[in-house]
């Protein structure tokens, strides 16, 4: 019950003897004793100790949270029987407040705000987010955050009307204490939902830093656990602990719902998904919570009305069946006649019809009002009560009436029943033949279609995968999930056009999609749309300046495109990232390639100390992993910075290190391309024509076996340096080459 925390806690509420009419400010201090219950006392319990204390106090909180614990092994299970509780529990519960506000002329007109205007407002919300679909998770963001703040509001209300109720009214110092306590625990749990990114698709975080959070949900625990504690012993001591078992029971239960979660985080690194809980089992609680309190005070409200008599077995079916009607015929008739995608529309209607519970149910539980504060906590007073036409035909006697009722509540159940049978065939991801089955009784669920895509994806039917993935996204085109397994599939079957096609079509629906970002742009990049392929990768950095794989493709992309100073950035965030995450699957040859080109780039901008720093730690890197090849090519590298540096002594010691590594490694391509390297030093340092020829002469034969480019690079370079030769020394430098390969690695700079 969403009793008003932040009103009720300053009311002092009660009628005056003997007058029917609520009173602005009432005072339970002056209840008329003549008016007190037939035993002579006010009660302090609703129904008995043990339900008040199980349901009302929810300390079944603890036993259900253990229960859940040791049975988490069956998540389909209890999934499904969640599911189905909440046909028991969280739907009823939205409508005993619309039963509440709608049943009588009297209390329709007289939360006439919230009755008409909001409820108009909010369904046209709720139109627009079915027509601007990206809406959704801002929806439904706003539903989640509420909810703890309405828990607690309802866990408040009723921690005071349980004092009240006992004589033992708090003091305005202890009603704020109690109520900072309250509040406490609730902006704990806000911080646990928006600290740092969200994993949850439908749930966007405000993304408050870490470190942040952390503090202040200890300073907050803290709060909560000095403010709550301090008002309950003083209410103790002045009524007895015997009187106030049920606010210290409730505050409990506060405690295990929205702190403990922190706790078990801090002592036990237990993370604890506060969206999910908040609206499973939580829900279920402060379901049977609100019911137990609603049906007690329609019961005396049914007394201080003198009707004949109240039935318990008829007010639960109205609000079953009012609470499937709420949630269930709007998302399957939207879904059949629209064809839009089931599991969107039911989410916008969970959002919408708890938004405007939480209003509502705001607007009328105040223990301050006359009406509430008698039936809840002293004796009822006389109410009046005044049904619609329609309400009143509805609930005749009459043949007709009757009738609609019962084709009514027929067609509720059967719905109610084919939606219980679609939750059960669609909730094990796994099993094919149910899923066909939940499909079959409503075709248009995008995550059923992706789940079926899954497993035909496994079973290696690429073509039925790729038919129930595409599926899925025309219902739901906001399925990333879906998008990125489509997408690997036809990569995977190198359908590349196809993959790129798809993208294309999703592309208004993936643009604050980080990885579907980068994907298209290495499609892009692939198929030669080298623009397209940078534009998404700017757009992926946008999003995310940490996206390293971003960082790595742009900059590969830049320095393919020339703009190597361009790249320079990306690069060197790419390696940074990499350092600080300690990846363990790292290929050294990319990183190494990246080191070497940023090598490459500040030796072209004669920035030579920065160029030595990534050609060590490139040489570092390969001699770390063993990788063949990688270290000598790391020295060649390094000798062409000395060679730009005019240091040709260092530079030609580089270049005899590579040599002898790629010799011991056996490695004869690294060989050939690395004194293809030092035929060319030795140019440049004018060292005599023979010992150039002689060098680039055992680089062609090293690369006999290379690819065509590679050897052609060697010849082209071999006829320019013969070209300065006579045939009679081009012949005694083939007749005389080994000797003067040698002499050429003793050459003095």
């Amino acid at each position: 019950m969403g009793i008003d925390a932040k009103k009720s806690i300053w009311s002092k509420a009660a009628p005056r003897s003997g007058d029917s009419r609520p009173l602005a400010n009432p005072d339970v201090s002056t209840i008329d004793p003549a008016k007190m219950d037939s035993v002579g006392q006010t009660k302090v319990w609703i129904y008995r100790p043990a339900v008040d204390l199980a349901i009302g106090c929810a300390a079944w909180s603890a036993p259900l949270l253990l229960l859940l614990y040791f049975t988490a092994d069956y998540g389909v299970t209890l999934s499904i029987a969640f599911y189905g509780l909440a046909l028991l529990f969280n739907f009823p519960h939205y409508t005993a407040t619309i039963y509440r506000a709608y049943r009588t002329r009297e209390d329709f007109s007289r939360y006439r705000i919230f009755t008409i205007h909001l409820t108009l407002l909010i369904a046209l919300a709720g139109l627009i987010v079915h027509w601007a679909a990206g809406l959704i998770p801002l929806l439904f963001t706003t539903y989640i955050t509420w909810s703890p703040w309405h828990y607690s509001g309802q866990n408040f209300g009723l921690a005071v009307m349980f004092a009240r109720r006992a004589r033992v009214n708090p003091t305005r110092a202890e009603r704020t204490a109690l109520y900072i306590s309250f509040l406490a625990s609730y902006a704990l749990v806000f911080l646990s939902m928006h600290t740092g990114p969200s994993s949850d698709p439908y749930v966007r975080s405000l993304g408050l830093p870490v470190e942040f959070g952390d503090t202040a949900r200890a300073v907050l625990a803290v709060a909560f656990g000095v403010a709550g504690p301090w008002a309950l012993y003083r209410l103790g001591r002045r009524g007895g602990w015997r009187i106030v078992i049920a606010p210290v029971t409730l505050f409990a239960t506060q405690f295990i719902w929205f702190v403990m979660p922190f706790v078990l985080h801090l002592a036990y690194k237990i993370e604890i998904p506060q969206t999910r809980y908040s609206t499973g089992i939580l829900a279920v609680m402060h379901s049977a919570q609100y019911l137990w309190i609603t049906s007690y005070y329609a019961r005396r409200e049914a007394l201080a009305a003198r009707a004949e008599a109240w039935r318990p077995r008829s007010y639960f079916a109205v609000l079953i069946l009012g609470g499937i009607a709420l949630f269930l015929p709007g998302p399957w008739l939207i879904s059949y006649l629209f064809h839009y995608d089931f599991t969107s529309t039911m989410l916008i209607f969970t959002a919408i019809v708890n938004i405007h519970h939480f209003l509502l149910d705001g607007a009328i539980w105040k223990l301050r009002e006359g009406r509430i504060a008698s039936l809840l906590i002293s004796s009822p007073a006389r109410v009046t009560s005044s049904v619609s036409r329609l309400a009143g035909w509805i609930a005749g006697r009459g043949p007709s009436a009757r009738a609609f009722r019962f084709a009514a509540a027929g067609f509720l159940l059967l719905l109610a029943a084919t939606d219980q049978a679609r939750f059960f065939f669609a909730v094990d991801a796994s099993d094919l033949a149910n899923l066909s089955r939940a499909e079959r009784l409503n075709p248009y669920d995008g995550p059923v279609h992706a789940s079926v895509a899954r497993i035909e994806d496994g079973t290696g039917d690429v073509d039925r995968a790729v038919e129930e993935y595409r599926k899925a996204l025309r219902l739901n085109p906001r399925d990333d999930d879906a998008m990125s397994r489509l997408a690997r599939l036809l990569i995977e079957n190198q359908r590349y056009q196809e993959a790129y096609d798809e993208y294309k079509l999703m592309a208004p629906y993936v643009r604050s999609d980080l990885d579907s970002l980068i994907n298209f742009g290495i499609l892009a990049d692939r198929l030669g749309h080298r623009d397209e392929a940078i534009e998404a990768w700017k757009r992926a950095l946008i999003l995310d300046p940490d996206a390293k794989n971003a960082h790595l493709y742009l900059g590969d992309a830049l320095y393919s495109d020339g703009e190597r100073l361009e790249a320079v950035p990306h690069y060197e965030r790419y390696l940074a990232l990499l350092a600080s995450t300690r990846e363990a699957r790292l290929e050294p040859q990319d990183v190494v390639t990246i080191a070497l080109k940023l090598g490459d780039v500040y030796t072209a901008t004669r920035d030579f100390d920065r160029a030595l720093f990534y050609y060590r730690k490139a040489s570092d890197i390969a001699q770390r992993t063993k990788v063949e090849g990688l270290e000598s090519l790391a020295l060649e590298h390094a000798g062409n910075l000395y060679v730009e540096a005019r240091q040709p002594a260092q530079a030609a010691d580089l270049f005899r290190r590579a040599l002898k590594l790629d010799a011991d490694g056996k490695d004869d391509k690294a060989a050939g391309l690395d004194w293809l390297a030092y035929a060319q030093f030795l140019s440049s340092a004018g060292q005599a024509k023979p010992l150039v020829l002689a060098c680039t002469l055992k680089a062609q034969s090293l690369l006999a076996s290379a690819s065509p480019e590679e050897l052609d690079v060697v010849k082209r370079y071999r006829e320019s340096v013969e070209s300065a030769m006579s045939g009679a020394d081009i012949d005694k430098v083939r007749q005389g080459l080994d000797s003067l390969v040698d002499q050429s690695l003793g050459v003095k700079f």
